[in-house]
């Protein structure tokens, strides 16, 4: 717990600072403290996790790497706000605010949320490719032909960078929930600040907007108490932080000066391009944060040409998003994996014929809710099913156009010619993108997990635009009181409830079996107050040689050489996880055609599929199963620690 505050600390800090630059650069002011604090923190992450991203195509990403990156963007973050105007560089907290609440309240949040991090991971999809795809830009960076080791090695993701570079020393195998945290810290820290601004009745739209999305996202981490890298956190809340930012920034009124505000539109535009390099099925919040700053340009000065917003949001998406498109043709050979779409003949290449299979097979999950025995001839035969399996997803994503259209028409109806202008654009594009991610989801992949933040967004807004009109006529009548203290103590109660929400969701809190079977309620040791929790590692893994590959599979032989992508194994086998394994772990050996791009470089010069003649059936060998007191050192090296005896005669092929 304590190694992950110690992080926490170092990212939110160095995220602040690279994200008070990133303002600078932008020259946006007139946001609120605490509302500046949010946005500035995560356009910072946000540019670590790609800056570290980038990094990783030419290097390990060790800390001495990361460090080099920090620093560098501490330096532009600098530079950029040395030359901002002092109005813009400069957002002090308003006088008479008590800190002891609120550092109280976030030291609870805070603690509570490492309760919950350091858990041990157990999601299946973490086990199988997550911690490993870590652990590869840990000890040898993004390496190309990831993919033709195994197809998910070729997720590429922002978020997996984030934490690679903690992945060291002690905290080795014990690091991978590290952005984890940061994740469930800022969204404890901004539902605090709202909550507190609704104590003090000072909360506005933006407010009671985050207040019911952030609840309804703890909800689900609180339930399954479940600690996990997968980026589908981060993605999500990054849809959350860049929809709840167009009403922030939309609520700020009207200015003369056009070329100014085009900085602050693009707020929610680096937003969602980040939440896309932590994971594409935040596409459509891209979208519709690209059509924001173009509706903001043209509503602010209907005179100006379009040209130039459509241009300086295209060029900053573009920056943003550089790096992501670069690693993944380095990991897969294709720039949006496992989209088939431009797809290179590079030698490390996967191909689009395959990236088009493994695509369809996700889809194929998601529309089914399980792996195999998919209905052949019936193409929309999923529908129903789905439905029936998902009734809460299927109704909101029912309703929300329906409600969407009441709440525009009453928008446009009691609006005021000055202020309401950007307002009612910021509630068209969150209704933009909550429609076109239902309308994504559902082409692409319809998994619960894609579909659950974007059809809360359209009721999260009416209800937010209703409570504020129910606050105003409640103010009207209201005595003035100490507004100071009234934001202190709702903020520290808040972060207080998330930090417990979150301190219950943890393995470390035992409640329920400490009421049915007499357990200790505290489940910690010494050790878990120091160190994460390590994931549970294989029992027993398998070396196999193909080609010059050396390569280990945690599943029984020889099941392990006859899989492949499309996997008939029952879903979350336990023996298809790779975990802490030493790399290369695959569930599925590569096929037979792949072999070393650059041999003397051994796993860090990356991997090819050849075509010669001569190794057109390749060689496959099992060289035994790897000994529990083998290093991953000698994984490369002679068979030495194996055991050939334990391949039985037909596995050997």
């Amino acid at each position: 717990m304590l190694f992950d505050l110690a992080a926490w600390v170092v990212i939110i800090l160095v995220g602040w600072a690279v994200g008070r630059g990133v303002l600078a650069l932008l020259r946006v002011d007139r946001l609120r403290p605490g509302d500046r604090f949010v946005i500035a923190t995560w356009l910072g992450v946000v540019a670590l996790a790609v800056g570290l991203l980038a990094a990783s195509i030419v290097a390990p990403l060790t800390p001495a790497v990361a460090a080099i990156v920090g620093g560098l963007l501490l330096s532009l973050g600098g530079i950029a706000r040395s030359f901002a105007p002092r109005a813009v560089a400069a957002a002090p907290l308003r006088s008479g605010v008590r800190l002891w609440p609120i550092a109280a309240g976030t030291a609870c949040l805070a603690i509570g949320a490492a309760a919950l991090a350091s858990d041990p991971v157990t999601l299946y999809d973490s086990l199988v490719y997550h911690v490993g795809i870590m652990r590869w830009l840990r000890e040898h960076g993004t390496v190309p032909g990831m993919a033709l080791v195994h197809n998910r090695l070729g997720h590429v993701s922002a978020w997996f960078a984030l934490a690679a570079p903690f992945d060291h020393g002690s905290a080795t195998n014990r690091a991978a929930t590290v952005p984890l945290g940061v994740a469930l810290v800022l969204v404890g820290l901004q539902t605090s600040i709202a909550v507190g601004r609704v104590a003090a009745r000072r909360a506005s739209t933006a407010d009671w907007f985050v207040i019911v999305l952030v609840a309804a996202l703890i909800w689900p981490v609180s339930a399954r108490g479940a600690a996990t890298p997968s980026p589908d956190v981060a993605t999500n809340v990054l849809i959350v932080v860049s929809a709840w930012s167009v009403l922030v920034v939309s609520q700020r009124g009207r200015t003369s000066d056009v070329d100014r505000e085009i900085g602050v539109w693009l707020i929610p535009l680096i937003l969602a391009v980040g939440a896309a390099t932590m994971k594409l099925f935040a596409i459509p919040a891209v979208v519709a944060a690209a059509g924001y700053v173009i509706v903001a340009a043209r509503g602010s000065s209907p005179s100006r040409s379009v040209f130039r917003p459509v241009l300086v949001a295209g060029t900053v998406a573009a920056i943003v998003l550089a790096p992501f498109v670069a690693a993944n043709v380095a990991a897969s050979g294709c720039p949006a994996y496992p989209s088939p779409i431009g797809c290179t003949g590079a030698p490390w290449s996967v191909g689009a014929a395959h990236a088009a299979d493994y695509a369809e097979y996700i889809r194929d999950v998601a529309r089914w809710d399980r792996r195999g025995n998919i209905p052949p001839d019936s193409p929309l035969g999923w529908i129903i099913p789905w439905m029936l399996a998902h009734p809460i997803v299927t109704f909101l994503a029912t309703v929300s156009p329906l409600v969407a259209l009441l709440l525009l028409r009453r928008m446009n109806r009691n609006g005021r010619p000055d202020e309401s202008t950007m307002e009612i654009a910021g509630a068209r594009t969150v209704v933009a993108l909550a429609l076109l991610g239902i309308a994504f989801a559902a082409w692409q992949a319809p998994a619960p997990r894609f579909l659950y933040v974007v059809v809360l967004l359209i009721p999260a807004m009416a209800f937010s635009h209703w409570m504020q009109r129910v606050v105003r006529v409640i103010d009207a009548g209201a005595e003035s009181a100490d507004l100071s203290h009234r934001f202190a103590m709702g903020f520290a109660s808040a972060a207080v409830a998330v930090g417990l929400a979150y301190g219950v969701a943890s393995q470390k809190l035992n409640i329920r079996s400490a009421m049915t079977r007499g357990a200790p309620v505290f489940h910690v040791d010494r050790g878990d107050l120091l160190l994460p929790s390590a994931p549970e590692t294989q029992p027993r893994l398998f070396r196999w040689r193909v080609n010059d590959v050396d390569v280990l599979t945690p599943v029984p032989t020889p099941i392990a050489d006859t899989l492949s992508y499309q996997s008939v194994i029952a879903f979350n086998a336990a023996f298809e996880k790779c975990s802490t394994a030493p790399l290369p772990c695959t569930p599925y050996l590569p096929t037979r055609d792949v072999r070393l791009k650059r041999p003397e470089h051994g796993l860090s010069g990356g991997f090819v599929r050849t075509r010669e003649p001569d190794l057109a059936h390749g060689v496959l060998i099992c060289l035994g199963e790897l000994s529990a007191t083998t290093s991953a050192a000698s994984i490369t090296g002679a068979p030495n620690g194996h055991d050939p005896s334990r391949c039985r005669p037909n596995d050997a092929r």
